[in-house]
């Protein structure tokens, strides 16, 4: 009797699908933090970073990837973060300070350089850094993020400033008024 293709086909596969191999080592399930779970992502964009090479004097490339500014409600932070695709090492992770002054490069109207404190090689160093974005309004956006950023910083410090200048000013009034009171017992009981 003649088969047909079909029919031997179908027979292979239903011996594949029963066929079950165990692994020789069982791998537990790991959860890998980033460091970004408790962070608020203002800002992501993809782009190719540089960073100023002093010995050579030329730029550098130091990764591709997504670029993203992130604000910690609970320490009132804000940092810029960035990891090279597909391997994930950290090429920028600084915090933005009220120093820290972005602009665009003068030879190209999509990259913008600044200069930071970088800790993404686990030490302190102060880097120049050049990020190129795909448009001109993707490099301005950035730049906008990170100056709203800034003027966030300096107007929660003002804020704890005033409220530290409240608290003196009040205990400032509490303990004239305490001497006050107390001066009136003394009066009263001469």
């Amino acid at each position: 009797m003649c088969s047909f293709p079909s029919d031997s086909h179908q027979s292979d596969e239903t011996t594949l699908d029963d066929i079950h191999v165990k692994p020789i080592v069982s791998l537990p399930e790991v959860e890998v933090k980033s460091g970004e779970e408790d962070e608020e992502i203002l800002f992501k964009e993809r782009i190719k970073l540089y960073c100023w090479d002093c010995e050579n004097e030329l730029w550098k490339e130091r990764g591709v990837g997504d670029i993203k500014i992130l604000f910690h409600p609970v320490r009132k932070t804000y940092r810029v973060k960035m990891q090279q695709d597909q391997v994930l090492k950290v090429c920028a992770n600084h915090i933005i300070s009220k120093n820290t002054v972005p602009k665009l490069m003068t030879t190209s109207t999509d990259a913008m350089v600044w200069t930071a404190t970088d800790y993404s090689e686990g030490i302190r160093k102060v880097e120049k850094f050049a990020a190129k974005f795909k448009t001109p309004g993707l490099a301005k956006s950035f730049i906008q993020v990170f100056t709203d950023c800034q003027s966030l910083i300096v107007l929660e410090k003002m804020r704890s400033l005033s409220l530290s200048v409240c608290v003196f000013w009040w205990a400032e009034i509490l303990s004239h008024t305490l001497l006050l009171h107390f001066l009136c017992i003394i009066y009263l009981f001469d």
